[in-house]
């Protein structure tokens, strides 16, 4: 029996994921991450699996010690891999140096494209993509998959000048709680480019505007929430900032403004994001 580490290029089958998983022999491992099973599935069903060079490992005896997630997806997809397999992965202090390096986040990846503001540019596509899936998502930000950020940035490159330019000045006014803000500039910009330019301009620096103006009342709003120790959910922000374009949209005044918890996130005036599928669960029109 070889005893010498070796890696292994092969295809990696459904019934040999199972067979490495069902193992009872198998070292205890951490628990299963649902949520990354779904997105290595996803990505296996797309044809976005990529032969990285990051091996699935196992021990002396043949028993799997590193790779559960991408054998349960494997498994789940019902198709095979392209992989790498190390064989007799021995040293003891091996298993406390797997994933040392942390997981390579979407900013990450951004940064190697030399994308400006990648953190926040990543963040912004997120937001974005749960803008155009209907408004559902908003409270559960979808997952994006580095592929898919990669064809969205492709799909939509002004986002990141829409960020450059908007970002510092929109800080003040919403804080961390501004990605979801910027995916909503961008968006509106591209539709509506002079009015949605000179909406977000003002919501940045407040010049002009008076009592009544919808957007003084929002930029109002956002200093008292965030000179307070409680703060809203960043989809009831993103909820107040439509219902502003809207009353600006239309032209109307207003004194206050509010988004409860419990309300359906608001229509946009001027065209929703969202497919027309979605707006019909979502009841409460723009106003």
């Amino acid at each position: 029996m070889e005893t010498e580490l070796h890696f292994e290029k092969l295809w990696l089958t459904p019934e040999r994921a199972r067979a490495l998983l069902d193992d009872p022999r198998r070292p205890s491992n951490r628990l299963v991450s649902p949520q990354r099973v779904a997105r290595y599935t996803q990505a296996i069903l797309a044809g976005q699996w990529a032969l990285t060079g990051d091996p699935i490992k196992l021990d002396g005896d043949g028993l799997l010690i590193d790779g559960q997630h991408r054998c349960a997806a494997v498994i789940a997809a019902n198709l095979p891999i392209r992989t790498v397999i190390a064989h007799n992965v021995t040293d003891p202090l091996a298993f406390d140096a797997f994933d040392l390096g942390g997981q390579r986040t979407n900013g990450d990846r951004l940064g190697v494209l030399r994308v400006p503001n990648r953190k926040t540019c990543a963040a912004a596509l997120r937001w974005l993509v749960a803008l155009e899936t209907g408004p559902s998502s908003l409270r559960n930000l979808p997952f994006v998959q580095p592929y898919e950020q990669k064809a969205l940035l492709a799909q939509e490159p002004e986002i990141v000048d829409v960020i450059s330019r908007r970002d510092k000045a929109l800080s003040p006014v919403f804080g961390a709680g501004r990605p979801g803000v910027l995916a909503l500039a961008h968006w509106l910009i591209k539709r509506h480019h002079g009015r949605a330019t000179h909406f977000f301009d003002r919501l940045s620096d407040g010049v002009g505007l008076d009592a009544g103006d919808p957007i003084l009342v929002l930029r109002l709003r956002m200093h008292q929430e965030r000179a307070s120790a409680r703060s809203l959910p960043p989809w009831v922000r993103l909820a107040m900032v439509v219902h502003t374009w809207n009353r600006y949209y239309r032209g109307a005044r207003t004194r206050q403004l509010r988004h409860d918890l419990a309300s359906p996130f608001p229509e946009l005036a001027g065209g929703s994001p969202w497919p027309a599928s979605a707006s019909e669960h979502n009841s409460s029109k723009a106003p």
